[in-house]
């Protein structure tokens, strides 16, 4: 049902895309801000979206997969 990928555990279905988003969302914005966050705490966002951004490729290429463009589009 699920699989890891470094220090990520992938579980399907667990959440839902909002979650995700809002995630994404909360990263986006520790790693973008310079002088309001620690240093290694946006040292860990952009590693963290690095991987996520991995992995999403990884997904998205497996044949057969069919995706939404709200999908798609993050």
């Amino acid at each position: 049902m699920g699989g890891t990928e470094g220090s990520w555990t992938v579980h399907r279905n667990q959440h839902g895309p909002r979650f995700f988003r809002g995630h994404l969302c909360k990263l986006v914005a520790i790693a973008l801000r310079t002088d309001s966050v620690p240093e290694d705490a946006q040292t860990n966002a952009r590693e963290n979206l690095t991987a996520l951004r991995t992995q999403r490729s990884a997904a998205s290429s497996k044949p057969g997969l069919e995706t939404s463009l709200e999908t798609r589009a993050i």
